[in-house]
């Protein structure tokens, strides 16, 4: 759990220190920056929504590691992809 809630957090600082970056690099004005700093918070109460109707389907184990592994694949993509599309549907 440890490790899930550390890769889950890991973009809550670099993403508010790089705002003045990512706008200008995407020439997006605040109300656009604003959506992509919470689109990750949607993306949770959506994701823990449907989670609730299949976690005693899964056992919860392999579920905690498919999650990890997957967000630290996007993750990482997230800091190798440019189009803003793709950087928004990766932080939700």
């Amino acid at each position: 759990m440890f490790f899930s809630n550390f890769v889950f957090n890991l973009d809550h600082g670099s993403i508010p220190a790089a705002t003045d970056e990512i706008s200008q690099t995407y020439n997006t004005n605040k109300t656009e920056l604003g959506t992509f700093g919470s689109l990750v918070y949607l993306g949770t109460g959506i994701g823990a929504f449907i989670l609730t109707f299949i976690i005693n389907q899964i056992n919860r184990k392999y579920m905690i590691v498919a999650c990890l592994l997957l967000n630290s694949a996007l993750i990482t993509s997230f800091t190798l992809v440019n189009n803003i599309i793709y950087l928004y549907n990766n932080r939700f």
